[in-house]
């Protein structure tokens, strides 16, 4: 009896131990290329510092990501990880052992981001907290590097790219134009050339410094490097049209110039020797051959200083064009250009020059001015590099490759606007035979150029693709003329000036100026949106298409697919080289036949396979019909998935590339829904419907007290009836607290004259069902109380004879879908 009544004791005991229970918790960390278009790789590390987590019914984890993200793969180091829909969705089913871990990796691209903009994420850990083998407790994912227990994991879209005027190493002229003085040689007091580029560059600091000044022509070819010298808080000027003429700015440094008679010391400044700049002042012209050899390389002609190759683009006007570099360096080197390979060990980390210029234009009785580029010494691992292309340097900050310009041509701008666009070379440039039209060193075909009016509606300039607007490395380019074409007088142009055909990452830099004729001309640096390769805007075709169906589902019965196909995109699909669709139907189907309403339907009975080959004005649909008969024997509640692929032109280069799949406009929450649904029918299944519904509310002013009256109407799209399920509601709404149920009633089938108010009953395809639903305003409501209310729907989307999809009531005095109807209390 005592032992008996030891071992009651003992099992009493254990039971009232608690549940054995897992406590799972998870960080969140973030690394990659933070800018638009880079690789982004989320860690999540869920630790188990309980029991055992079992793989139980639903997700273990989930991680809805922002959307801007895309090309998202998810991968663990146990367990079965997912990814769906848009924005993507993460999920992960696991079980993870006592003291056990598992590791996430989540892997995707991001998107086109406006600079600075921040991206915070956090995902939710579903655990069994009580041993009763259901996820019945959360917890979010916390960033390890921030204090908090429960951090979002967050990072901002990295602003990378020089050019904004700030104490620069290195600075950059990215165009200038002279005409010169057309009486060459003539003496070096010559006035000046009428169309006229000058640059100021001063020193930010009290300490000197000696700089590096170099000219290059539109073909990205050094033609003339001198040094200048400055003390602290210096400016020298640099005339182009007096340089073109043989005459050189003049600066020596304390060695050279002890009396400062050449270059002034002030106050504050420091005044220190270069012992290797001897011949620094520059006083002594160039021979009149090298001064023509120099102007004709700039003017697209054989020049002596090349033997007789060209080493610009010749325009037929004679004016000069070209762009200039301005380092900081640590001697006076002849020996080394910033293109040879060596020169990186001349440049200095002295952040001290800043600079600007202006143009004159006599003849046209117009100048502007603005600041030069400044590229800044500093530049981090992963960085762009200026030099990149010319030298080993990897300290200058690089520039941007993706800009947003205003153009004006109009009104008081009736001058219009012009570009001022300099890009990296594809490779180092050098001098080649006249008649070579585009050498392959050239930056050539630019990434993307969109135009947007006034009305932000995006344009492709069509021509601008394929011409070329900005082929050289530094040109000026007027916008709306003939080589870049725009539909409207005034907007603004997304410039990805990166590397076209083929694609390749390339810095660059754009300045616009806008004049009105005979008046003014006013200037502005363009703005760098992104650096790097980046994700392009949408420029050409861009197909889209739906996939619904219909017939008898039975074995043996005849289907047909109505595959609707529309451009969505930019620009015109043409009818391109290879199918821009193509569906191979699933083995529980034959293949019959296809048609369209344009273009070509070709069905391969041998391989279940349809065809479509055709061209989509902008807009513009077409209609695949394909018809087919299910396969005999079939179980009934065969599931049957078929979903068609598009192949399109998204970058008006008149190749195909894949775009996207069918649709199936009726979404199934048990198959996943989104954006680009396979289209399912189960076998037997002859009654799968899709429902809307619209909820409406009278009994204004909506007083306290006061009677409202709501008016539902249920209605079936189709293609099948609506049946009464015997075990759930058609149709559920409950009435808020606030007010006082009074009354339902139905057109047809059965409501419950109660709250909750529920219904029941079947619906043909395109019948409606109305429901009144009747309430009183509890009269002690407060004035200015918002009442809402939205009732549920439930239907069979799959034609498997259970409810299993789920829509809300619409209130179709909003343009919004599928939102709630309500009223204020008055008055």
């Amino acid at each position: 009896m005592k032992r008996l009544s030891y071992v009651l004791s003992v099992l009493i005991a254990l039971s009232a131990l608690p549940a054995q229970a897992a406590t799972l918790t998870a960080t969140k960390t973030v690394a990659g290329q933070f800018s638009s278009g880079g690789q982004v790789t989320y860690t999540i590390v869920m630790t188990n510092s309980g029991t055992a987590q079992a793989d139980n019914p639903g997700f273990e984890f989930t991680d809805t990501l922002p959307p801007f993200f895309f090309s998202t793969t998810a991968n663990a180091t146990s367990g079965t990880t997912q990814v769906s829909g848009f924005p993507p969705l993460v999920t992960w089913d696991g079980a993870i052992a006592a003291s056990g871990s598992v590791t996430i990796t989540i892997t995707a691209s991001l998107g086109f981001l406006p600079i600075g903009t921040v991206v915070s994420n956090q995902g939710t850990v579903n655990f069994d907290s009580d041993g009763n083998n259901t996820n019945d407790a959360t917890v979010q994912t916390d960033d390890p590097s921030l204090p908090g227990a429960s951090d979002p994991t967050v990072f901002s879209n990295e602003r990378k790219g020089a050019g904004s005027a700030r104490p620069s190493a290195t600075l950059l002229l990215p165009y200038f134009e002279v005409d010169p003085a057309p009486n060459f040689p003539a003496a070096a007091s010559n006035p000046g050339a009428p169309l006229n580029t000058v640059l100021t560059v001063g020193n930010a600091e009290a300490t000197a410094v000696l700089t590096r000044v170099t000219v290059w022509t539109d073909y990205g070819i050094p033609t003339l490097s001198f040094h200048l010298y400055l003390t602290g808080y210096d400016i020298e000027t640099i005339d182009l049209g007096q340089l073109f003429d043989g005459v050189l700015p003049r600066s020596a440094s304390a060695g050279q110039d002890p009396f400062d008679n050449i270059s002034n010391k002030g106050p504050f400044s420091q005044d220190i020797n270069f012992a290797s700049c001897a011949a620094i002042n520059n006083s002594t012209r160039p021979p009149s051959a090298d001064i023509i050899g120099l102007r004709r390389a700039h003017s697209g002609f054989s020049s002596s200083l090349f033997g007789n190759q060209c080493a610009s683009r010749n325009h037929n006007d004679g004016i000069l064009r070209g762009y200039i570099t301005i380092d900081t360096v640590n001697s006076c080197n002849d020996t080394l250009l910033p293109n040879d390979a060596g020169y990186e060990g001349l440049l200095t980390n002295q952040n001290l020059l800043w600079g600007s210029y202006s143009i004159t234009n006599s003849p046209n009785n117009y100048s502007d001015s603005g600041n030069l580029a400044h590229i800044r010494h500093g530049a981090g691992a992963g960085d762009p590099i200026f030099y990149r292309r010319f030298n080993g340097d990897t300290t200058r900050e690089g520039l941007g490759s993706v800009w947003g310009a205003r153009y004006l041509n109009g009104g008081a701008f009736d001058g219009g606007t012009v570009l001022r666009v300099w890009r990296e070379p594809r490779t180092k440039p050098a001098p080649v035979a006249c008649t070579t039209t585009a050498p392959a060193f050239l930056p050539g075909r630019q990434g993307q150029i969109v135009a947007f009016d006034e009305q932000e509606n995006p344009i492709i300039p069509g021509s601008t693709q394929f011409a070329q607007p900005f082929p050289l490395v530094t040109q000026q380019v007027k916008a709306n003329g003939s080589s870049l074409p725009l539909a409207s007088p005034f907007g603004w142009l997304y410039l990805n000036l990166n590397h076209g055909a083929p694609a390749q990452a390339s810095q660059s830099y754009v300045s616009v100026a806008h004049s009105g004729n005979g008046r003014f001309r006013v200037s502005n640096g363009a703005v760098m949106l992104q650096a790097g390769l980046g994700q392009a805007l949408p420029s050409g075709a861009s197909l889209g298409a739906t996939k619904a169906v219909s017939g008898n589902f039975n074995a043996g019965g005849t289907v047909t697919y109505a595959v609707e196909i529309t451009n969505e995109g930019l620009a015109p699909q043409q009818n391109n080289a290879g199918a821009e669709f193509t569906d191979v139907l699933p083995a529980q189907l034959t293949l019959v036949s296809a048609t369209a309403t344009s273009g070509t339907a070709t069905a391969t009975v041998a391989t279940n396979t349809v065809t479509w080959n055709g061209g989509l004005g902008i807009g513009a649909s077409t209609t695949v019909t394909i018809t087919a008969t299910v396969k005999t024997p079939l179980a009934v509640g065969t599931v049957v998935s078929n979903q068609g692929q598009l192949m399109c032109d998204g970058n008006a280069d008149g190749t195909n590339e894949p775009c996207g799949n069918t649709d199936d406009p009726i979404t199934f929450p048990s198959f996943g829904p989104g954006p680009s649904d396979p289209t399912i029918f189960l076998v037997g299944g002859g009654n799968r419907v899709t429902m809307s519904g619209t909820k409406t509310v009278a009994g204004a002013p909506f007083l306290a007290g006061g009677n409202v009256v709501y008016t539902v109407v249920l209605r079936n799209n189709g293609p099948g009836t609506l049946l009464n399920d015997a075990g759930s509601d058609e149709f559920t709404d409950s009435v808020p607290g606030s007010l006082i149920f009074q009354s339902a009633t139905a057109s047809s089938g059965a409501v419950s004259n109660s709250n909750p108010v529920r219904w029941n009953g079947t619906l043909a395809p395109n019948a409606t069902v109305t429901l009144t639903i009747r309430g009183q305003i509890n009269p002690i409501i407060p004035t200015g109380t918002f009442i809402g209310n939205q009732g549920s729907i439930r239907y069979d989307a799959n034609g498997d004879g259970t409810l299993d999809a789920t829509r809300k009531t619409d209130n179709p005095a909003t343009p919004d879908v599928d939102d709630a109807t309500g009223f204020t209390v008055g008055p």
